[in-house]
């Protein structure tokens, strides 16, 4: 449903085929110092597609059941829509006096045109993502009025107002010969490539902000000397360093890029010997956001 709870409806009324299958598509790793199996799945494909829309998703798993929770590899969210109305938006600053400065504010309009919503405020119910981050959505915002040509959400408490503070950190690892955009060193081991990144340092509060283009959060495979990145490309330990103060309460995570596709968080722990926060995390060559 719209709140990404599992329906009722059983697979055949929202699925033309089979609602599992054995993903066969597979390759060995060719020349890397640790050895990897390359999966690949399109969907929809000819034996499995969609045929109402709505919000979907992809279970990856092992095994025969795809409800065991030790089973799955990857969940995958799929919104599959349909453009029946048109739709507007605009960014602000934060109505709310305190964020101004540090957030930005989404409002928007749905515009019917001929399409008929007999009553909005049971029938819509809007979500808002940053960045197509799930993980903190906004959801269930109903309209806040409603005009003849037009159906307005346009909230003034902050429920549609996202931290703005920041771009997304960054680095690059396409050629393990050389030190790439943000990696101090890269050393070779018995367990593979380490590579060293610079340590972070926290960016909010600093006044004025950073504008810097970026993947929005998200992740690029490549190995510049690699005929198939696929097959060729490394996977090496990236060390992460976080030069902060250690909090009383709370944890710091890593999201985005390759993060997003893990099961379990990727957490870091305090070094009391840096003084920051570190994690060693496996990542597959590319350009990274995080």
């Amino acid at each position: 449903d719209h709140n990404r709870n599992e329906t009722d409806l059983e697979s055949a009324e929202y699925i033309r085929g089979f609602n599992q299958l054995q993903i066969t598509d597979m390759e060995a790793s060719f020349g890397t110092q640790r050895d990897f199996v390359h999966y690949h799945f399109d969907f929809p494909n000819d034996m499995m597609q969609p045929t109402i829309s709505g919000n979907y998703a992809v279970v990856v798993f092992e095994g025969m059941d795809p409800a065991e929770l030790p089973s799955r590899i990857l969940i995958w969210r799929i919104e599959v829509y349909e453009s029946q109305v048109r739709f507007r938006a605009k960014m602000q600053q934060s109505s709310v006096v305190r964020d101004r400065f540090t957030h930005h504010e989404i409002l928007c309009e749905i515009i019917p045109d001929t399409y008929r919503i007999p009553d909005p405020n049971k029938e819509l119910n809007l979500s808002v993502l940053q960045n197509g981050d799930w993980n903190h959505a906004v959801n269930d915002l109903k309209p806040t009025f409603i005009k003849p040509d037009a159906i307005a959400f346009q909230y003034s408490d902050g429920r549609m107002s996202f931290p703005a503070g920041n771009e997304w950190r960054d680095f690059e690892m396409k050629d393990l010969r050389f030190n790439g955009i943000n990696v101090a060193n890269v050393m070779p081991g018995a367990d593979g490539y380490h590579v060293l990144l610079r340590p972070g340092i926290p960016t909010g509060g600093r006044g004025a902000h950073e504008t810097r283009q970026d993947l929005n959060g998200r992740s690029f495979v490549r190995s510049d000397i690699a005929s198939d990145s696929h097959l060729e490309a490394e996977y090496v330990i990236v060390h992460f360093t976080l030069q902060l103060p250690q909090f009383t309460e709370g944890e710091v995570h890593i999201e985005g890029g390759p993060a997003r596709l893990a099961n379990e968080p990727w957490i870091m722990t305090y070094d009391t010997k840096q003084g920051a926060y570190t994690g060693a995390f496996l990542v597959k060559q590319g350009f990274h956001n995080y």
